[in-house]
């Protein structure tokens, strides 16, 4: 009897305080290293860029939108919302449609791997194109 009480009463004590307000489990040190890495290169990603020939203009906000104007021969706009996910040494640039102008692409989600993102250089590869595209900042 009195070691089911015991065992009833850690039971509720485990309870009550894995349940206390305020409570979190602590967050694994890779995924917060993963994360300021994100939020590093989001914060680099900010900003305008310019393609090349038929490549437009990217712009990505800080409010999680961007927009791609002048893309291909017609001059095509899209924009929706887009993220960083994965770590610092496979970066990938996420991006899901929500308006554009051919309607084919609203609602698609494409995921990119970045090559590379610095002060003057944005670099993805497209699983389309054999090779990279590359974007230059525009300065402001």
């Amino acid at each position: 009897m009195f070691v089911n009480i015991t065992r009833v009463a850690f039971a509720a004590f485990f309870v009550a305080l894995s349940a206390a307000p305020g409570a979190t489990a602590p967050v694994p040190a890779e995924r917060a290293k993963a994360e300021k890495e994100q939020a590093v290169l989001a914060a680099k990603l900010q900003g305008e860029w310019r393609g090349g020939p038929c490549e437009g203009r990217l712009a990505f906000r800080a409010d999680g939108t961007y927009e791609w104007r002048d893309v291909g021969p017609v001059a095509n706009v899209s924009s929706g919302k887009w993220a960083i996910r994965g770590d610092a040494r496979a970066p990938v640039l996420v991006w899901k449609c929500t308006q554009a102008d051919d309607e084919e692409l609203v609602g698609k989600t494409v995921e990119v791997p970045l090559v590379r993102v610095d002060e003057a250089l944005l670099v993805f590869k497209c699983a389309e194109l054999p090779e990279p595209r590359r974007f230059e900042r525009l300065k402001n």
